[in-house]
């Protein structure tokens, strides 16, 4: 019998697995047999820990997403100024490239009609969170005396998150012209003209 600590090794190794087979294949074409192929095991062992496929990738997006919350705090961790934090904040939430697992993995459960219940919670959680993030930047940056907005902070918060979301899946496509780096450089020249930035 497998140790517990094996056990738990085993079940991260298929979720990991998971993540890559969604990235290569896609969400609606995952069979059981790619994933454990991937995985380096079989597809009875694949079956024994996680009977129903459905909820392997249920789980598979739940911890994406709190590892994205717990990853996107970090990333402005340290930074000196408000503006530096929200460069950070930005190019976190980016994906890096058409190859960015853990973005295909986001933007594929927002398209797959059998996860839509669980996609509409965990995306309303995840967008609570980012708002909130960008709201705590923002007010620090005004009450700073660095920014000078016209309009409330939640409004350009929420308007960031969007912009993150859409360029990201240009990004994501491979939309000609369209790297992480335009991404980046954009909507930051977005955010500054919504934030007025006093740089005197």
């Amino acid at each position: 019998m497998a140790r517990p600590k094996n056990q738990d090794k085993r079940r991260q190794d298929i979720m990991g697995a998971v993540g890559r087979v969604i990235a290569t294949r896609g969400l609606s074409a995952l069979r059981r047999k790619d994933v454990a192929e991937e995985a380096g095991v079989t597809a009875p062992m694949v079956s024994y820990y996680f009977p129903d496929l459905d909820e392997l990738l249920i789980d598979v997006y739940k911890r994406q997403i709190d590892d994205y919350m717990q990853k996107s705090s970090e990333a402005i961790a340290g930074k000196e100024s408000s503006w530096e934090r929200l460069i950070a904040a930005v190019e976190f939430a980016l994906p890096k490239g058409p190859h960015d697992i853990d973005s295909l993995i986001m933007y594929q459960f927002s398209g797959e009609p059998r996860f839509a219940q669980t996609y509409s919670k965990m995306s309303a959680k995840l967008h609570a969170h980012e708002t909130s993030l960008y709201k705590s930047i923002l007010d620090t940056g005004i009450a700073d005396g660095l920014f000078k907005p016209d309009l409330d902070s939640t409004t350009i918060s929420r308007t960031l998150v969007a912009l993150n979301d859409a360029y990201g899946l240009q990004v994501v496509l491979n939309e000609p012209g369209m790297g992480f780096q335009s991404a980046r450089d954009e909507i930051l020249k977005v955010s500054a003209s919504l934030l007025r930035m006093v740089t005197e």
